[in-house]
């Protein structure tokens, strides 16, 4: 590894020039690099079950509230496609937005703390499976929806 350094410096004389290496930070560094690759990946996977959760919980109940306008909606002609159609289409909107604030704020604090940022690659696939399992998580409440009787929904007082 020395040499490998030696030969990147574009030094005529090398006796001048030192490369020390201490053994002991580079067997912790591959032991931490190695503890927290195995971590990674279920985080993110804990992470994702858990936005999926909340998001189909908090999905529902909006649904719920909002049960006179869609049983207005479909008495009034919308299909059952456009009320899915609807609902997954405003919720992207929403994710999109969360995903973009959640991005700067974490880019914001990863700079103030001096931590190293991930690989551009990484962050767009994140932010590309975030999307993805909000929107996975909003097909039921939103089948939900769209199969719901619009002549009950609009006799409910």
């Amino acid at each position: 590894m020395s040499e490998n350094a030696l030969s990147v410096r574009d030094a005529d004389d090398t006796s001048e020039i030192t490369v020390s290496t201490s053994e002991s930070l580079a067997q912790l560094r591959l032991i931490l690099e190695g503890t927290f690759g195995e971590y990674r990946r279920p985080m993110i996977l804990i992470v994702l079950a858990v936005t999926v959760l909340i998001t189909a919980t908090i999905l529902s109940r909006l649904i719920v509230l909002r049960r006179k306008d869609y049983g207005r909606r479909r008495a009034l002609g919308a299909t059952r496609g456009a009320i899915i159609y609807l609902i997954l289409s405003q919720l992207t909107q929403l994710a999109v937005v969360g995903v973009a604030i959640g991005l700067l704020a974490s880019m914001g604090i990863m700079r103030a703390s001096e931590t190293p940022m991930p690989d551009g690659n990484f962050l767009v696939a994140l932010s590309i499976l975030a999307i993805i399992t909000v929107e996975i998580a909003g097909v039921i409440p939103a089948l939900m929806a769209a199969n719901r009787d619009s002549l009950e929904e609009l006799r409910v007082p």
